[in-house]
């Protein structure tokens, strides 16, 4: 699944008991990245990064159950979401939860702080400065929800005038977001 040493794997079955949780079928903590186990030093704000893979009851992805999970550990946890033959990959960054499918993580790095970012980045839509990207990326997504929600309300109301109002709201995201993409100048788009 990843290309990670030996040393690093675990392949222990976490109690569900452990958490106040009702989605799951199953936890298994399948990799403790540490210096121990790939010889990756910590930093003050890594010390080490958990690997979990959780076999879910259903496709709808348990954000309350991992968010109860990561709560009770106190590293960061990138967590394999199984149902039936998906898998999809998840993380919290603070506040902000990253969920995605097909993702390829890079796992070198120079310290645990480095290698945390390197995992998050790779839910992100640009490449560049971590800091810079991540900023970037929450205003696209912020736009894209917005955008889609206008979508929405666009197709549902019945009113004329009511869906020019939001055709121009909806015009004026998409502008915004077409300004935003080009002013990238140390980052690229995937």
């Amino acid at each position: 699944m990843f290309n990670l040493p030996d040393s690093a794997f675990i392949d222990k079955v976490v109690p569900k008991n452990r958490f106040n949780i009702k989605n799951i079928q199953k936890i298994v903590w399948l990799y403790n990245l540490s210096q121990k186990t790939i010889n990756i030093p910590p930093t003050d704000e890594i010390k080490e990064i958990q690997i979990f893979k959780v076999v879910l009851l259903s496709d709808e992805i348990p954000k309350k159950d991992l968010k109860a999970i990561q709560s009770k550990i106190p590293y960061p946890i990138l967590f394999v979401l199984e149902y039936q033959d998906k898998i999809f990959y998840a993380i919290f960054d603070k506040e902000q939860f990253y969920c995605e499918d097909k993702k390829e993580f890079n796992f070198l790095a120079n310290d645990m702080k480095e290698l945390y970012q390197n995992i998050i980045k790779t839910f992100f839509v640009v490449d560049g400065d971590f800091e810079v990207s991540k900023e970037i990326d929450l205003k696209i997504r912020k736009i894209e929800k917005e955008m889609k929600s206008l979508q929405s309300k666009i197709a549902k109301e019945k009113q004329f005038k009511y869906k020019v109002e939001l055709n121009k709201k909806l015009l004026s995201l998409k502008k915004e977001l077409v300004e935003l993409k080009s002013e990238l100048e140390n980052c690229k788009f995937r």
